[in-house]
């Protein structure tokens, strides 16, 4: 059985209802005519997340922790992270609140680099998107059923202000609706 949030009836809401950034730097090293190793490029940041889940269905819905990770352009993954176990009953709606780190080692491409740089820095806006798996048992009665699940939060909009340096900022607009998958064997 598939599960989707294009199903008619949905069981499922996932929302991100704020991502806030904070300490954001970014690193354009340049080569110094005496080093024989050129420093790489690199971003740093701390993310606090607020993700709100929704169970529209008459189950209850124990997850196990979910792998989650914060992505810039669908193709660099920038940080990831853990959520831990969480039971959802039937009508429930849960904030899960988490932060998120590009620390100082994080392997980046160059290319991710410039590219938030410049996003930074000409648009003062930086667009990431969250992407989420894990399993969950759906409890009915005395049955239950095993699922795995996808999440994807698309175009997730932050901005920055020139008041703090460009440091730290705030999504745009209104909280982002997620899509996401579920196939229960």
């Amino acid at each position: 059985m598939v599960l989707s949030m294009f199903d008619q009836h949905p069981v499922l809401e996932f929302r991100v209802d704020s991502l806030n950034v904070t300490s954001m730097k970014v690193y354009k090293s340049i080569r110094d005519y005496y080093s024989i190793v050129q420093d790489k490029k690199r971003v740093t940041a701390d993310f606090d997340v607020t993700l709100t889940l929704t169970n529209k269905g008459e189950e209850v819905l124990d997850f196990d922790p979910l792998q989650v990770s914060l992505e810039y352009h669908q193709d660099e993954i920038l940080s990831p992270t853990s959520i831990v176990p969480f039971l959802l009953h039937e009508g429930q709606q849960q904030p899960v609140q988490f932060g998120m780190q590009i620390k100082d080692d994080a392997r980046l491409r160059n290319e991710t680099v410039d590219s938030m740089s410049q996003d930074l820095w000409d648009e003062h806006v930086v667009q990431f998107d969250l992407k989420g798996q894990g399993h969950y048992v759906r409890l009915r009665d005395d049955d239950f059923t095993k699922c795995k699940i996808k999440i994807l939060c698309n175009d997730i909009k932050v901005g920055f202000s020139l008041a703090n340096n460009l440091r730290s900022g705030s999504m745009i607009g209104n909280p982002i609706l997620c899509k996401w998958e579920s196939i229960c064997l």
